[in-house]
């Protein structure tokens, strides 16, 4: 894909058929990617090239899985019995099929079945996204259609380890479709619960409305740019997205693979510490006596403006954390602003792929947001593929360099406050050529360098819209990443809950 290349000369040499009427969708998109493809090339051209490997997964011995280093907390269903999970599922149930349930967060409202009398996650009652396989439901994927519209035969691993632990699953959730968008066209949008008339972020929307909203204690989510973060910031929680390549892709439809990871959803870091010693390694050792954990804080605009509504918030934050157990340095990151183009063609390009028959054969099934980026996916050409990987290994050299005397990097989330739809999300002042980039500008840094990250909530504006705050870590450290949240969780404080609160917990 290069400057000034016709669309439609583009389609033709990969053997797509787009009516006329609807390249127009195409053209701008094709236009930001071009040009962000060439800042790629320009940067690459001036790196030295080193193929350095990006990280893969240590050894971890058995001994090592932190059996005997508890939580320090238990988490918020810990007092429950676990018949009390099927009783709140049942009323949920009741409460949604009522039509009481007003963010469209639920796709399928019916309770499954226990599989365990005692087990970690006893009390607790969960949901996944409609993307991740559930037995007996099918996987809808937000779409209007299913090439294979039949239920699923088997849970996928990560819900099969949360049930087998005592988890009560409760629905599939909403979300935009096939995980490239923010709305569904099956199903609608997902509501804010803090202002139906907002947005809850995408994709994984749902997950994260339903949580917020007091119906679930957690939720699965998938992330491949900043869909698990993104929502939790605008509905006021904490997402939490572990290592790429630490949770299988198992289990996931379509996934962009070399992006993507599974998410969890909850109303404290304390909850996904709980649930993700059920799903991994992960456990949460102590930090290191006679130290204060050291974060490196983007204040700047190294990465892009943020609205002011969302800096207030942030550095207000940011203010009530300095004390002695927490070492908070300002850091810029110039350069890695070109991370959001490179992981976007990269996800967009592995997602297409898999849709290149469907495409072709039955493209007027698709939505007309999801349309025309399935069909963008097929236009990235295998060099554009390559310098956005190369690009990768660059920026994650680099980033190992700057931030290797901190314990993690903060930054704000999201760079605004929900909107009240995806062409709303600008900043006042900024030149960003897409929306979407907007709202991943600060997320798909940890995608595109396979780092853990998690956003929890900052405050709310002066408008009472949730703020959040993103902590990235280091590869397959994600303890230590959930261990420093866990630190700055503490010290914000946030305890409010959305005017669409329901909750029998």
């Amino acid at each position: 894909m290069r400057q000034g290349q016709s669309v439609e000369a583009m389609c033709v040499a990969v053997g797509l058929t787009v009516p006329k009427d609807e390249l127009a969708d195409l053209v701008p998109l094709s236009d930001v990617y071009a040009a962000g493809l060439e800042q790629i090339r320009e940067a690459n051209a001036s790196a030295e090239f080193d193929p350095f490997p990006l990280p893969s997964a240590p050894p971890v011995d058995a001994a090592e899985r932190g059996a005997d280093r508890p939580i320090a907390d238990p988490p918020s269903w810990a007092t429950r019995a676990p018949e009390d999970a099927t009783r709140i599922a049942r009323e949920l149930q009741s409460f949604v099929e009522s039509g009481h349930e007003l963010t469209n967060a639920f796709v399928t409202s019916r309770p499954a079945e226990r599989r365990s009398i005692s087990g970690a996650l006893n009390g607790a009652v969960f949901g996944a996204k409609d993307n991740i396989h559930v037995e007996g439901e099918v996987t809808t994927c937000g779409a209007t259609f299913r090439v294979d519209g039949t239920p699923a035969t088997n849970d996928s691993p990560l819900v099969r380890n949360l049930r087998e632990a005592g988890a009560v699953h409760f629905g599939k959730l909403n979300l935009g479709e096939f995980a490239v968008t923010f709305d569904s066209p099956q199903f609608g949008r997902v509501k804010n619960p803090w202002n139906p008339e907002r947005i809850a972020g995408g994709s994984s929307g749902g997950s994260a409305a339903a949580v917020a909203a007091g119906y679930l204690d957690f939720a699965l989510g998938t992330d491949s740019a900043g869909s698990v973060r993104m929502p939790a910031a605008m509905c006021g929680i904490v997402g939490f997205r572990p290592t790429n390549g630490s949770l299988t892709l198992s289990g996931v439809e379509g996934p962009a693979w070399t992006v993507d990871s599974y998410g969890v959803f909850a109303r404290s870091v304390v909850d996904v510490g709980a649930v993700m010693d059920v799903l991994t390694w992960a456990s949460w050792p102590a930090h290191p006596k006679g130290r204060p954990i050291r974060i490196g804080v983007v204040l700047d605009d190294s990465m892009g403006l943020m609205a002011d509504s969302v800096g207030t918030v942030y550095r207000a934050a940011i203010g009530n954390l300095a004390d002695s157990a927490l070492d908070l340095v300002p850091i810029s990151l110039p350069g890695f602003e070109l991370a959001l183009y490179g992981c976007a063609a990269i996800a967009y390009s592995e997602v297409g792929w898999q849709h290149y028959d469907a495409i072709r054969s039955i493209s007027s099934s698709y939505g007309p947001d999801s349309r025309p980026l399935i069909r963008l996916g097929q236009l990235f050409e295998t060099a554009d593929y390559m310098e956005s990987q190369r690009l990768r290994s660059t920026l994650f050299r680099r980033y190992i360099r700057l931030t290797s005397e901190f314990d993690a990097i903060m930054t704000p989330t999201v760079p605004i406050t929900a909107p009240g739809s995806v062409a709303e999300a600008t900043v006042a002042g900024d030149n960003t050529p897409l929306a979407l980039f907007t709202t991943i500008r600060y997320t798909a840094l940890a995608n595109f360098l396979c780092l853990p990250s998690i956003s929890i909530p900052a405050g709310l504006s002066a408008d009472g819209l949730p703020v959040g705050i993103q902590i990235m870590g280091s590869a397959f450290r994600d303890h230590d990443l959930l261990a420093v949240a866990r630190e700055v969780e503490k010290r914000v404080a946030f305890h409010a809950k959305p005017p669409l609160w329901w909750s029998t917990f």
